[in-house]
């Protein structure tokens, strides 16, 4: 009788580890769907759902102003992640970007919505971000 409920307890406990296992396994499927990057779309690998949006968006001047991404001249503001060893003054001209600053392998500056895209399949370009905005805390 001993040997039987050990039987049994392995069993379920074999069931209960293959149900959790189903669960969890369902789970993560669930939320790559949701939250994970679709295909191999390099803009998408190198660009955060913000920048990603703005080039798909119908009107992109009015999701800017509604999402808070600086524009000037239908430009918009963006801080480049690059590869200090590939990019050169050459390649930023080629895709447009103006008023840019140059440091450390980073580059602030502004280029076209539409130019965003092309520049993210650069392989010199290792991530594009917005600026981040400061609050100014009263006291």
């Amino acid at each position: 009788m001993n040997w039987d409920y050990k039987a049994r307890s392995k069993l379920y406990g074999y069931k209960y580890i293959r149900v959790m296992f189903t669960i969890f396994f369902a789970l993560c499927l669930f939320l790559s769907s949701c939250y994970g990057v679709q295909g191999s779309d390099k803009t998408a690998e190198k660009m955060p759902t913000i920048l990603v949006n703005l080039i798909k968006a119908d009107d992109p001047v009015s999701y800017a102003k509604d999402h808070g991404i600086t524009l000037k001249d239908s430009m918009v503001r963006v801080i480049i992640a690059v590869d200090k060893d590939i990019i050169s003054q050459d390649l930023l001209s080629k895709y447009g970007l103006k008023d840019y600053q140059w440091r450390e392998g980073f580059i602030a500056g502004y280029i076209s919505i539409d130019g965003l895209k092309e520049l993210s399949e650069e392989p010199a370009v290792i991530y594009i971000r917005p600026p981040v905005k400061f609050m100014r805390q009263e006291d």
